[in-house]
């Protein structure tokens, strides 16, 4: 699982505008070891793409780009106040040049924004300079990553060298930061800063059982100890909340961080990862394949693809959101290796359906890459139109489905089998039975459960899905009853071993969703019809001040990089129906991407009592359509979000 920060102006608790209206950035890489070289006589050039990019990208009419100013083995991009001489890129010590500064001055000149990639895992020169501050095996060898030997967390030097060189880019001016990687090693970290941190917290030596876990990024410890594990995230937590506070402290007006978590990964069960969004100055950051990387048990069937990564777009939605308004941070999503247009625009459109910001990858040699990427971008002119138009914008859901990752550890990583019957089955069950069901729906996760005030819970969440409430832990089972206590609808799934055969599933679902149907106070608010047998999804927004603003999306599992895949049929035959008070009626409906008029058909008043009940038919849709509709009332535009609670 990845996940993603962002650090927001203290004042007024918003993101940077650009960051928010904006909903598809470009990403990019340009290291110095590759674009710029040093000649016999000492003398450093670099390539045009490398200080030009911020033109090059505006050529494409891209409104925001990610570039590296620290790419893991060299030193700072500039001279950095806080790290000695020695330490810099052997080109600024040779020509004292600021890069950062001037991508920000070039940017600017360009008319787009750029986002500091400053990469945060690794650094050769203080892993030579100080050895003590590595990430370390419990031999005392360095524990070693792609990019060179990793740094240790758990040191609150190496942590402080590292926010004091991101101060210095924020007094630079940029707002927006990415920190690729999780700073702390997620499966154990044996350095002289870990093992007293463990010792301080429970009185012994830190255990050294482990087992070592090979994948792309080499060779890494997997505690044997539990308690290693839970460290290593509160380590990870309390780094990024000194980070961002620092952030705020440099540059107030409203600055952004994006980093990067192994999240959402359902089963991960290393991390409760979705504590990191609580501040409200936080976002997270993921990639577009990572909730595909779950294991269900041996003999068992998994989650559809396209279904797993609509689940970890919402779960890093609906995890930033905030109590007061129900409002949600835009994650950032990583497209990597797409080589065509129609994967970059459906794969952009889909991750800004499901409320992020999407983030294709371009690759250095051939920016701007117009047939790749033209359409892409035109599209985001037309997406984030809509959606600050429509801003504020809340989720809409029929229902809420309660993701556990405290219930889930419990059993994890000793114990999968069981985490998967008891509390994974059922919470992915009760998506896949929504999302297939076509009906708007919402994660909560632990932290919102046991921190928010139950009126508020029932005010976002009025109708709640959660697995069985013995599998859950005592805090959550007291906040659950909270909740229904408040008015909130509560349905329980099963853990019945028919949630592991897709074939037995179709039953389950079936038969939960008749309870959130007799559960629920009225019906959805928003269903799509027709072609039921279709992979079609339907996610939907309200806004307090315009309407609704309603996402279709066709079947997108091969909308990936690297795809060969045809593209799907066209859906054909959808209408969408939504439901309004009596007294408010749709004024016009559109859809953005197309800029095209829809029909609004009302529906019989007998057939909804206490009602107004509206359908808008569909053309076909070969990708996805973004339905804007327009809605008033006698005194003005109809607010369907949540309202705060008097005296919150």
């Amino acid at each position: 699982m990845l996940l993603v920060l962002l650090a927001a102006d203290p004042s007024t608790g918003s993101l940077p505008s650009w960051y928010t209206s904006n909903r598809i950035h470009a990403h990019t890489r340009l290291t110095i070891s590759k674009y710029c070289r040093e000649d016999s006589g000492g003398l450093w050039a670099c390539d045009p793409i490398f200080d030009h990019a911020g033109a090059a990208f505006a050529a494409l009419k891209v409104p925001v780009y990610v570039r590296h100013t620290h790419t893991g083995r060299d030193g700072p991009w500039w001279p950095s106040t806080t790290d000695p001489p020695e330490s810099w890129h052997p080109l600024v010590q040779a020509t004292n040049r600021s890069l950062p500064n001037e991508f920000l001055a070039e940017a600017a000149t360009a008319g787009v924004k750029v986002i500091a990639y400053h990469y945060m895992k690794t650094s050769n020169f203080y892993a030579k300079a100080q050895p003590s501050w590595t990430n370390q095996w419990p031999n005392g060898s360095v524990i070693m990553w792609p990019r060179g030997p990793g740094m240790s967390a758990c040191e609150r030097a190496w942590q402080d060298t590292f926010i004091a060189q991101v101060v210095q880019l924020a007094q630079m001016g940029f707002e927006a930061f990415y920190f690729d990687e999780y700073p702390a090693e997620i499966g154990g970290d044996w350095s002289p800063a870990c093992r007293a941190r463990f010792r301080a917290t429970y009185g012994e030596e830190m255990p050294t059982a482990h087992t070592e876990v090979t994948e792309k990024q080499g060779t890494h410890p997997l505690a044997a100890d539990r308690r290693i594990l839970a460290m290593m995230s509160n380590v990870t937590e309390e780094y990024f909340e000194r980070l961002a506070a620092a952030v705020e402290r440099a540059r107030p007006s409203s600055a952004a961080l994006v980093s990067v978590f192994r999240v959402p990964v359902a089963d991960n069960g290393l991390y409760e990862t979705t504590r990191l969004m609580r501040p409200t100055n936080v976002v997270a950051k993921s990639e577009d394949h990572i909730p595909l990387n779950i294991k269900p048990p041996p003999s068992t069937d998994t989650f559809d693809d396209d279904v797993m990564k609509a689940f970890g777009l919402a779960l890093v939605r609906d995890a930033a959101t905030d109590a007061v308004a129900g409002l949600s941070r835009p994650a950032h999503i990583w497209l990597p290796a797409l080589n065509r247009s129609q994967d970059a625009t459906c794969a952009s459109t889909t991750c800004v359906a499901y409320g992020a910001i999407a983030n294709p990858d371009h690759h250095e040699k051939d920016v701007p890459n117009h047939k790749l990427y033209d359409e892409t971008y035109a599209l985001a002119a037309n997406l984030s139109a809509a959606w600050t138009r429509f801003e504020p914008l809340v989720p809409l859901a029929y229902a809420s489905v309660l993701f556990s990752e405290s219930a889930r550890n419990q059993h994890m990583p000793a114990d999968a089998p069981s985490a998967w019957a008891h509390v994974l089955f059922p919470s992915l069950g009760a998506w896949h039975a929504l999302v297939r069901a076509r009906r708007p729906a919402k994660l909560l996760v632990d932290y919102q459960l046991l921190e928010w005030p139950a009126a508020r819970l029932v005010a976002l969440h009025p109708s709640l899905i959660t697995p069985p409430q013995a599998a859950l832990t005592q805090e959550a089972r007291l906040a659950i009853a909270a909740y229904v206590a408040a008015g909130g609808q509560l349905v329980e799934a099963s853990d019945d071993p028919g949630w592991g055969s897709a074939a037995a599933r179709v039953a389950l679902e079936a038969s939960l969703l008749a309870a959130v149907d007799a559960a629920s106070a009225e019906p959805p608010r928003a269903r799509l019809l027709g072609a039921e047998d279709s992979a079609a999804h339907l996610v939907a927004y309200t806004s307090g001040r315009e309407g609704l603003l309603l996402f279709v999306l066709n079947n997108f599992t091969g909308c990936f990089g690297g795809s060969t895949a045809p593209a799907p049929a066209p859906l054909s035959g959808l209408s969408i129906e939504f439901r309004l008070p009596p007294t408010a009626f749709p004024e016009r409906a559109m859809d953005a991407i197309t800029g095209t008029k829809l029909r609004l058909d009302p529906q019989s008043a007998a057939a909804a009592p206490g009602a107004s009940v509206w359908r808008v038919p569909l053309p076909p849709i070969a990708m996805a359509a973004a339905v804007t509709i327009d809605i008033r009332t006698e005194l003005g535009p109809l607010s369907l979000a949540p309202k705060a609670d008097a005296g919150e």
